[in-house]
């Protein structure tokens, strides 16, 4: 997605305008600074999360993996693929095509260097937050061996041999498009909802620090009705992954623009480190491999935080984190490698690895939130 709309818009307004907005809520505001924040108020009686256009209920015990595998093949484009347009948003390289059924969906490839880290990002990501409750796009590794050209964009677009040999041959993600686009829609607006504050739970599981307002999707799903389902999006950025490049060591603890908490306790930190004091990030992790990037299982969840501010985060309570360790305590081992067989490595260590280092991660969540006193 486009992250300049939230460098020139959603952060600013989340770092200055709804701080502010939020401060003037003096009820509010007084119980966030007793670390006592409003209880979410989409919930049963029971406390659980209801069914809605956010999340629905799965029952992970009951989901198989040839269940997972059967969806994903289902989902992903068949065929030939017809490239109908250039991607000309975002950082990533990648176009929009549709397969032989017309099916439209947009394909993104991998930084130079990084085989197969982006694109294997966004499979597991995605199929992580989908089998969790959450509405998400359906996309799948693919090898883009017969790409051609649409014959309409070649007159309608101006493309060219030359744009599809460029990606011919190559791997790349395929997501399938989403009917009925209404544009992104923002936390801070719904941010009183458990689903959405317990998101930070699973960012800190996979590491998906930029799970924030520009990677959201409102569609139209019942036209007559005129109701909305409301998608997160865009797992690139997950696990060792920065999108079009490898992630920094201090990536989930630190705001990637200005952090106005770490430059405030500055002066503390300083003072504190002769004492004993370190960052909770490792400043020279080591690239675990080009397709897995900077990922392993130093995680410390109550001190993860996205790239940009989201203050639907701000809001978590005990309760809403929770709810997400009870749902990620649910994802087995086989479940795991499951989803990890989906992005397709070319080297087994490398899957290994990885589906190692996210049951780690799974259990350092659970003795987090549920098992300490």
């Amino acid at each position: 997605m486009n992250g300049s709309c939230c460098l020139y818009g959603e952060w600013p307004k989340n770092h200055t305008l709804r701080q502010i907005a939020q401060k003037l809520n003096l009820v509010r505001d007084v119980r966030q600074i007793f670390g006592l924040p409003d209880r979410a108020d989409d919930l049963a009686r029971d406390g659980s999360v209801l069914d809605s256009a956010f999340y629905t209920n799965r029952d992970l015990a009951s989901i198989t993996p040839e269940e997972v595998r059967r969806e994903a093949e289902a989902q992903a484009p068949h065929g030939t693929v017809y490239m109908t347009e250039q991607k000309t948003e975002g950082v990533s390289e990648g176009f929009w095509g549709k397969d032989e059924n017309g099916d439209l969906f947009i394909f993104i490839l991998d930084p130079a260097g990084f085989d197969e880290m982006n694109t294997a990002a966004e499979v597991m990501g995605s199929t992580i937050l989908r089998l969790a409750g959450y509405y998400v796009t359906y996309p799948a590794v693919v090898t883009l061996e017969h790409l051609e050209l649409d014959p309409e964009a070649a007159a309608e677009e101006g493309l060219t041999q030359k744009d599809v040999d460029q990606f011919k041959g190559r791997r790349a993600v395929g997501t399938r498009a989403l009917s009925g686009f209404r544009g992104p829609w923002t936390y801070w607006v719904h941010r009183d909802r458990r689903e959405l504050r317990a998101l930070q739970v699973f960012g800190a599981w996979i590491n998906n620090y930029d799970q924030v307002d520009h990677n959201t999707i409102a569609s139209l799903f019942d036209k007559d009705a005129g109701l909305l389902r409301y998608h997160v999006v865009d797992t690139s950025s997950a696990f060792g992954s920065a999108s079009n490049r490898v992630k920094e060591p201090s990536a989930g603890y630190v705001n990637n623009t200005v952090d106005v908490h770490r430059l405030v306790t500055t002066p503390l930190r300083w003072l504190a480190t002769p004492f004993g004091y370190r960052d909770p990030w490792d400043p020279a992790q080591p690239v675990v491999s080009p397709a897995v990037g900077r990922f392993d299982a130093n995680l410390e969840p109550r001190l993860w935080k996205p790239q940009y501010p989201n203050l639907a985060y701000e809001d978590m309570d005990e309760e809403d984190a929770e709810w997400a360790a009870r749902i990620i305590g649910q994802f087995s081992d086989e479940l795991i490698e499951t989803i990890v067989g989906l992005a397709k490595f070319s080297r087994p260590e490398d899957a290994a690895y990885m589906a190692k280092t996210l049951q780690e991660r799974r259990d350092i969540i659970v003795r987090t939130y549920l098992e300490e006193d």
